[in-house]
């Protein structure tokens, strides 16, 4: 693992998520999560975050 993430505790982030997930698959992707610096990727990602959010509220709703 990159020291810088080591520092962040990175791998400590990532149990925590996937103690959060519902399913086996999900929770092995979750130990998986890289970040990245890239501003397009970055960009891209966030997008899929405000879109999952917005359907989950829509759901509760």
């Amino acid at each position: 693992m990159n020291k810088y993430y080591e520092t962040l505790e990175l791998d400590k982030i990532l149990l925590l998520l996937k103690e959060e997930t519902s399913c086996e698959d999900a929770a092995e992707l979750a130990l998986e999560v890289q970040p990245t610096a890239d501003f397009v990727e970055v960009c891209r990602l966030l997008k899929q975050t405000e879109d999952a959010f917005s359907l989950d509220r829509k759901s509760v709703v």
